[in-house]
């Protein structure tokens, strides 16, 4: 029926006689199978959800790790908005402010890829009209249902130490949907371990 009526474009007064009932009838039976549409649409939804888990190492060390859901080959973007000055350096960015700077550098288990852009915002509250918000987007085509993207924040360093957490991270996961994250920074080995998720 629904589909009759909004993908044919049939009237409800079309659908009533096509289906030799009545308005009220039709009005019900239209409602109770969008309904019906929003469950099913719904379930679907908490079977793709995203989960994030963030990891705190004192005294200057965050990881922030993204499970996405989603149709294989989506493009996922994982966006921040950086609050400081943006450079991007290939594999990495850093973001100056007044109190200091940090390097982030993306991870994924599929091919991640860094993009800067800008978006209006539109003030309810104040005088400002417009403005332009800057943000950094990690772009990574999901290889499965189930995508890991994040990133690995830290105060800003020489270029061959930032350098050498670029080029050692390694992810791994599990039977269970564990995930363990590696990676090499200052002379130090980390390894963090996510656990499964949805």
């Amino acid at each position: 029926m629904l589909r009759k009526r909004y993908l044919d474009g049939m009237t409800v007064r079309a659908v009533e006689n096509w289906l030799n009932v009545g308005e009220a009838t039709v009005q019900r039976w239209q409602k109770r199978a969008i309904e019906r549409l929003a469950y099913i649409l719904y379930i679907k939804e908490l079977q793709l959800r995203d989960e994030r888990q963030i990891i705190l190492k004192k005294p200057s060390l965050a990881i922030i790790m993204d499970r996405v859901g989603s149709v294989k080959d989506a493009e996922i973007r994982s966006r921040l908005h950086p609050g400081g000055e943006l450079k991007i350096n290939g594999q990495y960015f850093t973001i100056e402010s007044p109190s200091g700077s940090v390097v982030v550098v993306p991870f994924s288990d599929g091919n991640a890829r860094i993009e800067e852009g800008k978006h209006g915002s539109i003030s309810v509250n104040d005088d400002v009209d417009f403005k332009w918000i800057p943000y950094v987007d990690c772009i990574v085509n999901a290889a499965s249902k189930n995508t890991i993207t994040g990133y690995i924040i830290f105060p800003f360093e020489e270029d061959e130490k930032i350098k050498s957490v670029t080029q050692s991270i390694h992810l791994t996961g599990g039977a269970g949907g564990e995930i363990t994250l590696i990676f090499n920074l200052a002379g130090n080995r980390y390894n963090f371990s996510f656990p499964g998720g949805v």
